[in-house]
C-alpha cells in the first residue's frame, strides 16, 4: 500500500528496477507521497515534487538519490484525513491542502505554482492570480516569483517553458509570455537569490 518509484529498461529485454527508499511517508497512509515526476534533459536528472509538502527529491537517471531540497513554503506536513471503505479501499475523507499545485522544468530551472498563500502575499493578488515560484537547480536556490493573472474566473492549470517563452493554460485560453533576460540568464548559469537548502 505504498507508492514507489520504478525504472523500466527496455534495452536487451525489459527489466524493472524499484527503489522503495526514495519516497518517504510522514503518515499512516500513502497519499502524502503523491507528487509529480520531472526529468531534466540537460542535467540527465529526475525530480519528484510532492503535492502535499514543501519538498523536492533529486535523483540521477538510475533512480539513485542525490538529495532533497525545500521550496519556500513552510508546510512540511499537510494533514490528510482518510477513511477505510467496506471493500478495504482507503480514500481521502476530505481534500487536503495542496502545497505544490503544478510544476514544470526547463534548462536548469523549476517553475512551481504555489498552492498556499504566502505570509507576505496580498490577499487580492492571491485571489486574482496564480503565483509561480522559480528555483535554480544547480546549485539549488530560490530565484524569484511572478504572477499569472486569472481569466474569466479561471486559474492556471498547466504550464510549459521554452528557452524564450512561458506558456500558461488558463481555462480554455493558451497564453504565451515572453521570458525576460533575468530568467534566460538563469538558464545559462546566472546568480539567483540565496535560499537555504536541506
Amino acid at each position: 500500500m505504498n507508492n514507489v518509484l520504478g525504472l523500466l529498461t527496455i534495452q536487451d529485454g525489459p527489466e524493472v528496477k524499484l527503489n522503495k527508499n526514495i519516497l518517504s511517508s510522514k503518515s499512516q497512509n500513502n497519499f502524502d507521497t503523491d507528487g509529480k515526476l520531472l526529468f531534466d534533459h540537460n542535467l540527465n536528472e529526475l525530480y519528484y515534487i510532492y503535492f502535499y509538502r514543501n519538498q523536492i527529491v533529486r535523483m540521477n537517471s538510475d533512480l539513485d538519490l542525490i538529495g532533497t531540497v525545500k521550496t519556500i513554503d513552510t508546510t512540511s506536513v499537510s494533514p490528510i484525513e482518510t477513511v477505510k471503505l467496506k471493500d478495504g479501499t482507503i480514500k481521502m475523507s476530505k481534500p487536503s491542502q495542496v502545497v505544490n499545485q503544478s510544476t514544470t522544468l526547463h534548462n536548469g530551472l523549476i517553475f512551481n505554482r504555489s498552492g498556499l498563500m504566502g505570509k507576505h502575499e496580498f490577499r487580492e493578488s492571491w485571489k486574482s492570480s496564480s503565483i509561480i515560484d522559480v528555483y535554480k537547480i544547480n546549485p539549488y536556490q530560490y530565484w524569484g516569483s511572478f504572477y499569472v493573472q486569472h481569466r474569466g474566473g479561471k486559474s492556471l492549470s498547466h504550464m510549459l517553458v521554452t528557452d524564450q517563452y512561458f506558456f500558461a493554460l488558463v481555462g480554455n485560453d493558451l497564453i504565451r509570455y515572453k521570458i525576460r533576460k533575468p530568467l534566460t540568464d538563469g538558464m545559462n548559469g546566472g546568480k539567483p537569490k540565496n535560499h537555504k537548502t536541506e
